[in-house]
């Protein structure tokens, strides 16, 4: 494992699991068959299970003073055993607050940097060989494809925030469309007044526990 000058992430941490209504924000990557007028998320189409769910409550938290462009590497995309191919047709962000979506890439299975929290910029220098997710074709490798969300975070008095990623698609040789959510909480301190006494971005008191403080980011294998 060698760790990579990404982020200083402040925290990992597990929020408690609180039903919420699911509002799908600032659809950026979508067709005209997957997406309503107004660029929301069509509510037409079924939950898919094609894709290996992530556990509802994890997340992290990290510093960019200033905000600005911000590549989010932590969703991965891999198919359950027995599904067949998917073509990805949307990316969405759920319940973002203070950032937005302006582009989302995969890499494959042969990334050099297998999974990492965020990093400076969109698209970043890790990962070089990705590809547009739209209209990108997911392969049943045991690694999975890793997915880099590009964001866009404004400087704000409270953290930004976003609670996962929707991924719109279709089962290669099928027309039937559906959506999956890949969970987990994104938190941006891009003041320093939202940081603690320690200089950390910690989650806000009462919403999340941490379980993990660290000062490296995930690093890649």
């Amino acid at each position: 494992m060698r760790g990579l000058p990404i982020a200083n992430v402040s925290a990992v941490y597990v929020q408690p699991v609180v039903r919420t209504r699911i509002v799908i924000a600032a659809l950026v990557l979508a067709t005209a068959a997957v997406c309503g007028g107004d660029g929301s998320a069509s509510a037409a189409h079924p939950v898919g299970h094609s894709l290996v769910p992530s556990p509802r409550g994890s997340g992290a938290s990290t510093v960019f003073l200033g905000g600005g462009r911000v590549t989010y590497g932590m969703p991965i995309l891999t198919l359950n055993r027995g599904a067949t191919r998917i073509k990805v047709l949307g990316v969405h962000l759920v319940e973002a607050e203070g950032m937005r979506l302006i582009g989302a890439r995969v890499a494959g299975p042969h990334r050099p940097v297998y999974q990492f929290i965020a990093v400076r910029g969109f698209p970043g220098k890790y990962n070089r060989k990705s590809v547009p997710a739209l209209g990108a074709t997911i392969r049943p490798p045991r690694r999975g494809w890793g997915m880099l969300v590009g964001l866009r975070v404004t400087p704000g008095r409270r953290q930004a925030v976003m609670q996962g990623v929707t991924i719109t698609y279709r089962r290669v040789g099928h027309r039937k469309v559906a959506q999956q959510t890949l969970y987990g909480t994104f938190i941006v301190c891009t003041r320093k007044s939202q940081l603690g006494s320690d200089g950390r971005c910690d989650p806000p008191t009462g919403s999340q526990r941490p379980i993990i403080d660290r000062s490296m980011p995930d690093s890649g294998m």
